[in-house]
């Protein structure tokens, strides 16, 4: 079986942490991105299963941009991976239908159980799953 597709988008600044790519690679084709304002054409040509947002710091305009992202393709599971933690922004996250949101470091069981998870649900046979959009207001 042919390994899904994740479509990569990295806001880090220059600093990631490639330990998580070469993790994803192994589960995942990984699609690498930073052109945010490509993300729908990028998302429509390459028809990933599976999308993950990578963050240092997330800013207003990034996360609206994911949220219109996520209201477009409403079925693609989302990662978010942030090294600025918050409450309010893990609740905004969940709220906006994030699949999951984890702090960076990230430990590598963690991220790999989150890997295994994400490609069982890219590789359904089953019909897609429906996915119920809640309006959520950007955090400060």
């Amino acid at each position: 079986m042919p390994k899904p597709l994740m479509l990569w988008f990295d806001f880090t600044s220059g600093v990631n942490d490639s330990g998580l790519w070469i993790q994803c690679a192994n589960v995942f084709e990984v699609a690498h991105t930073t052109r945010i304002e490509r993300a729908s054409d990028d998302i429509e040509r390459l028809a990933p299963s599976v999308l993950c947002f990578d963050f240092d710091h997330p800013d207003q305009t990034r996360l609206h941009i994911m949220q219109s992202i996520k209201k477009a393709h409403p079925k693609l599971p989302i990662l978010m991976l942030t090294l600025d933690h918050s409450e309010s922004l893990a609740i905004w996250a969940f709220r906006a239908r994030v699949w999951n949101y984890l702090v960076k470091p990230i430990s590598s069981e963690e991220f790999a159980e989150n890997l295994g998870v994400l490609a069982r649900i890219g590789n359904r046979a089953s019909p897609p799953r429906v996915a119920q959009m809640l309006v959520a207001a950007i955090p400060d």
